[in-house]
C-alpha cells in the first residue's frame, strides 16, 4: 500500500473516545481472532508523522484519497467512512509506512473518516480525519430509491456504465459511477478529458480492478483512478459493445474489422500477456447473413452486443440484437441458435454454408411437449413461453440455463410493450428450450428499454438484478433486484436523467441522450 507520494495537504486529527476504541477492538478481533496480547493504551504504538491526505491522487476519482503516515512499529489499519451508509475497510499492512486508500467518500461535504491503528501486541490508536470533497458535476442524474429491503439485498453498491450525450453531431462521453443503497454517488471516474467518447462495458476483472473497451484499446483502471494496463488491438480492429475476461486472463472482444464490408459480426481473443490476437470468430461463416426478420441491413446484419465464455466446453455465446443468441465453439463451429424459428436459411457470405435451421431450438412446455407452430415462429403470444427479442447480456448459469435481458425489439405487437429478464432451460441433446422464469413483463411499458440493458445473478443471495438501460418515455434507467424464484422486489432505483438533448431527426440517438449500458453490483474495495 506504499506508493510514490504526490502533493499533499495537512489536516488536523482528533483523538477519539474510549467507546470508539472499544468498537475498534471488536473490529480487530473480528478480522484476526488469532491475535494475542493486551492493552489498548497504545503505549508502544505511536504515530510518528503528521497524517497527510492526498485527495484524488490520480486526478480522475474525486471521491477517493490516500492517507499517509508512519508508525513507530509495524501496524495494521482500519478505516470507517461515517455517514448515512458508513463504509468500513480493514487493511492488514503490517508496516511502519502507510498509504491507505480511502474510497467511497460522500460528494460535496467534509467527510469524517475514523482511522484505527493496531499492532500484533494489542496496542491500538484511534483518530478521525476530515476530507472535503467537491460537489458532483452538474450533469449527473438524480437517483430515486423506490424500494430498499436491506436485509434481503445483495451486499455492495451499484456501478453504472453512464454515457452523456453532447448533442447532435457532438458525440458523447463516459462518466462511470457507483451509488450506495440510499442513492448517493460514492465514486466516479472523471475521464472526460482523458478518454474520448464512450466506454463499455464497465465490469470487474478477477483482480478486482475495472476494465472497459474504448476505440482500439482495452483499458484497466483501479478504483483509485489509476490506469493499470492498456491493451491495443491491431489497427484493423475497433472495439464495440463488449469484452470479457476468460478464466486464464485472456480477453474475448467484440470488434469491427475495418477490412470487411460488414460490422459487429467479428470477435477476437487477445492474449493478456503478449497482446496478440490468438483466435477469431467470424459469424458470417456460420449464420444466415441475409435473414431480415428484424432488420433489413446488409452491413449491420447481426449487431453483436454481448459475449459470454462457457468454460465447460470452451465455447462462446454471442448475442446478436438483429438475429438472436448463438453458441459457437472455439473453432468457430455453430452449436445452437436461440431465437424464434422464422426466416433462417443457408449460412455464409454467398449463402453456400450450413443450413442454420438444423441448429434451432424447439420450444416446449413443462412436460416437454412442443408448442404449436405459431409459438415456434413468434406469431402467437402465450404467457408460458416467449422468445428473446433484441436481447442483451446473455449468460449461462451454473445450472446450465440461459439468462438474458429480453429487450422486446421486434416483439409481436399483440404482446404489448415491455422488457424483462428471462431464464431458459435448454437441452443441447434434443435441442429443446423451456421458459422457466421471467421478471419484467408485469412492469409493462414503464420498464421497457428497447436498447442496451443488463441482467445479473447475485453471488451471495442468489437474487436476480434486471437493469433497464434507457426508457425513452421516462428518460431514466431502472435497477430492480428481486429474490429468486419468488420475485419479491428487494431493491429498486430509478436513475433519472436531466440533460437529454432533443434530436431534430426523430428518436434520440446515442449522441443526444443519456443512458447506462449496464449495471453491476460491486465493492469499491474489491481490488484491495
Amino acid at each position: 500500500m506504499k506508493n510514490n507520494k504526490l502533493p499533499t495537504m495537512r489536516i488536523n486529527t482528533v483523538l477519539r473516545s474510549a467507546a470508539l476504541l472499544f468498537c475498534f477492538a471488536l473490529i480487530v478481533l473480528a478480522c484476526d481472532n488469532d491475535d494475542e496480547g493486551g492493552g489498548i493504551d497504545g503505549s508502544e504504538l505511536q504515530v510518528t508523522s503528521v497524517m497527510e491526505i492526498q485527495h484524488n491522487p490520480s486526478g480522475l476519482a474525486p471521491l477517493t484519497a490516500y492517507l499517509n503516515f508512519e508508525t513507530s512499529t509495524e501496524a495494521n489499519v482500519s478505516i470507517k467512512i461515517n455517514g448515512e451508509n458508513p463504509l468500513t475497510k480493514f487493511f492488514r499492512n503490517e508496516a511502519t509506512e502507510h498509504q491507505v486508500p480511502i474510497i467511497g467518500l460522500y460528494p460535496g461535504v467534509v467527510n469524517e473518516v475514523d482511522v484505527f491503528i493496531s499492532d500484533d501486541n494489542g496496542n491500538t490508536i484511534s483518530e478521525t480525519v476530515e476530507i472535503e470533497t467537491p460537489e458532483l458535476p452538474i450533469y449527473f442524474p438524480d437517483i430515486e430509491i423506490v424500494e430498499k429491503k436491506t436485509a434481503l439485498m445483495e451486499p455492495g453498491w451499484s456501478m453504472m456504465t453512464y454515457q452523456v450525450g453532447l448533442g447532435e453531431g457532438q458525440g458523447f462521453f463516459a462518466a462511470p459511477f457507483v451509488f450506495d443503497e440510499s442513492g448517493m454517488v460514492r465514486w466516479y471516474l472523471d475521464i472526460r478529458e482523458v478518454i474520448q467518447e464512450g466506454t463499455a462495458p464497465l465490469e470487474l476483472l478477477q483482480n478486482g480492478n475495472i476494465f472497459f473497451g474504448n476505440g482500439n484499446s482495452i483499458m484497466e483502471y483501479n478504483f483509485m483512478g489509476f490506469k493499470e494496463n492498456q491493451w491495443d488491438m491491431p489497427a484493423n480492429y475497433a472495439f464495440h459493445h463488449d469484452v470479457i475476461e476468460k478464466p486464464n486472463g485472456n480477453f474475448i472482444v467484440a470488434v469491427d474489422d475495418h477490412n470487411l464490408s460488414t460490422i459487429e459480426d467479428i470477435a477476437i481473443e487477445l492474449d493478456r500477456t503478449s497482446g496478440e490476437v490468438i483466435n477469431r470468430w467470424d459469424l458470417r461463416e456460420i449464420l444466415d447473413v441475409d435473414r431480415n426478420v428484424f432488420v433489413n441491413d446488409n452491413v449491420d446484419w447481426f449487431h453483436m452486443n454481448s459475449v459470454w465464455y462457457d468454460e465447460e466446453d470452451d465455447a462462446v455465446i454471442f448475442s446478436g440484437r438483429n438475429q438472436g443468441a448463438v453458441k459457437v465453439t472455439a473453432n468457430n463451429d455453430l452449436i445452437w441458435i436461440l431465437g424464434k424459428n422464422l426466416g433462417w436459411g443457408q449460412a455464409g457470405v454467398n449463402g453456400d454454408g450450413l443450413n442454420t435451421v438444423d441448429y434451432l431450438f424447439t420450444a416446449v412446455d413443462q412436460d416437454g411437449v412442443p408448442y404449436p407452430e405459431g409459438v415456434q415462429n413468434g406469431s402467437v403470444v402465450i404467457d408460458e413461453f416467449e422468445w428473446n427479442y433484441g436481447q442483451h447480456a446473455v449468460m449461462k448459469l451454473e445450472n446450465g440455463n440461459i439468462f438474458l435481458f429480453d429487450n422486446g425489439f421486434g416483439r409481436n405487437p399483440n404482446a404489448g410493450l415491455y422488457s424483462r429478464g428471462v431464464e431458459y432451460k435448454i437441452n443441447e441433446d434434443d435441442m429443446t428450450v423451456q421458459q422457466v422464469w421471467q421478471y419484467g413483463k408485469e412492469r409493462g411499458a414503464e420498464f421497457q428499454s428497447i436498447i442496451i440493458s443488463d441482467v445479473d445473478v447475485m453471488a451471495t443471495t442468489g437474487n436476480r438484478v434486471i437493469f433497464s438501460g434507457i426508457n425513452f418515455d421516462n428518460r431514466n434507467s431502472q435497477i430492480i433486484e428481486v429474490t429468486y424464484p419468488n420475485s419479491e422486489v428487494v431493491f429498486e432505483a430509478k436513475i433519472n436523467y436531466k440533460n437529454t438533448f432533443a434530436s431534430p431527426n426523430g428518436p434520440p440517438t446515442q449522441a443526444t441522450l443519456e443512458a447506462s449500458y449496464r449495471s453491476e453490483r460491486v465493492s469499491v474495495y474489491s481490488g484491495y
